[in-house]
């Protein structure tokens, strides 16, 4: 989701989690705070939380929501 609204990443710097590891990808904050106020992001985010409810729901109980 976040490739599909943002595009690619602003920067991307090396990755505190060794050599080996991938680079961090760094978005512009104005820009990630636009996008989260689009239409578009808020019904993806909605189909996001509707299909985390189901997968709990559907792990059984005693898992939290």
């Amino acid at each position: 989701m976040i490739i599909e609204l943002l595009g690619p990443p602003d920067t991307t710097e090396c990755n505190p989690g060794g050599r080996n590891a991938p680079r961090v990808k760094l978005f512009d904050r104005i820009r990630v705070e636009g996008t989260e106020g689009t239409d578009l992001f808020h019904r993806r985010f909605a189909q996001a939380e509707a299909r985390r409810a189901a997968q709990l729901r559907a792990a059984g109980p005693g898992l939290p929501l």
